[in-house]
């Protein structure tokens, strides 16, 4: 949303487009590294499979994140 009103209000973006969080968010929250080889062979580059890719990770993650929350 802030890079599209940057965009919008013509101005440079200060940030890398690769440092802005999305699921990386719930994949570092959630102790989920996406380069792990578990994840290696679904990252093919086509879009479904990269929609595959970030569901499956995630999906893990916020397992994590639930077991975290329940355990304590």
């Amino acid at each position: 949303l802030i890079t599209t009103l940057y965009r919008k209000l013509k101005l440079p973006v200060p940030w890398q487009y690769w440092k802005c969080y999305d699921v990386r968010t719930i994949a570092y929250l959630g102790n989920v590294n996406p380069k792990d080889d578990k994840y290696a062979m679904m990252n093919t580059h086509s879009a479904l499979d990269d929609c595959k890719f970030q569901v499956a990770y995630i999906t893990d993650a916020y397992a994590n994140i639930k077991e975290e929350i329940i355990c304590k």
